[in-house]
């Protein structure tokens, strides 16, 4: 049995203006089956960095990786000589600033935006779907907090602008009696 190999992926993802969260996937060359855009590692480059170089290759995005690793899958990776080799792909957020019209695969791949857990359904490898979910769960999560925060911080900026806006009332001295 050959030597497992390691590669590192992202998956590529944006808010919409209404909150929904979406990731991207592209289809493999070979097969047109939907993965998320991965490749080998680069001497030059972080696991992170190189799996952003990939998702700018295969997807034409261009973004930053946003926190840590959120796992890895398994996977038989074809070789250009028809031999097969068994794959880990450490996989890494990649939140979207850019959108690119053509990249360099362009013409050899189609991308598809998803909501995670439909990508889940679409992809073949279970362990990525595993992936595609629990990172839907902890964006979600993640968005609950900070809108939290939004509201907290507003309600704190309201209470405070409408403290300044009352008028000072003048505390009256009250004088003991005789």
């Amino acid at each position: 049995m050959a030597k497992q190999r390691r590669q590192v992926g992202a998956i590529p993802f944006l808010r919409k203006p209404d909150g929904t969260l979406n990731v991207l996937l592209v289809t493999s060359r070979e097969t047109g089956r939907w993965v998320i855009p991965k490749g080998w590692p680069m001497k030059s480059r972080s696991a992170g960095g190189a799996a952003a170089q990939e998702a700018f290759e295969e997807a034409g995005v261009r973004g930053r990786i946003r926190g840590g690793k959120l796992g890895r899958y398994h996977y038989p990776k074809r070789l250009r000589d028809g031999s097969v080799v068994p794959c880990v792909v450490h996989v890494f957020p990649l939140l979207v600033e850019h959108l690119a019209d053509t990249w360099p695969e362009h013409d050899e791949r189609r991308r598809e935006w998803f909501t995670p857990s439909d990508a889940a359904g679409h992809v073949a490898e279970p362990e990525l779907s595993e992936i595609l979910l629990a990172f839907d769960r902890t964006e979600t999560a993640v968005a609950a907090k900070r809108a939290e925060k939004r509201t907290a911080k507003k309600a704190g900026k309201a209470r405070r602008r409408q403290a300044a806006e009352q008028p000072a009332v003048a505390e009256k001295q009250v004088e003991p009696a005789d």
